[in-house]
């Protein structure tokens, strides 16, 4: 009589090291999902002027004061928003799914 014990034994390491690779996956991703809004935010000017300049150089035109000024807070309320999602996110999968 033989001892199939080797049998089960591979199928487990080759689904493990699936799901290993799955959750690296997803950590990788949630790292950028959170990694991308806060580099824009880091990248966002200060003043409303250099928003401006910014958007001239890189497009060829120009806008005014007012209109970059709303931009600009329009900018870091996305910024800030979506940080606050993916935080949230992050932390109702560790409080809710545990």
């Amino acid at each position: 009589m033989q001892c199939n014990c080797n049998k089960h034994i591979t199928p487990l390491k080759i689904t493990e090291n699936k799901q290993g690779k799955k959750k690296a996956a997803r950590r990788g991703r949630a790292f950028i999902e959170m990694a991308v809004p806060a580099f824009v935010f880091m990248l966002i000017p200060k003043c409303p002027v250099c928003l401006a300049g910014y958007i001239a150089l890189a497009t060829g035109a120009g806008i005014s004061l007012t209109t970059a000024t709303y931009m600009r807070i329009g900018l870091i309320i996305a910024c800030v928003a979506s940080l606050v999602y993916f935080v949230f996110k992050q932390v109702s999968k560790y409080l809710f799914h545990n």
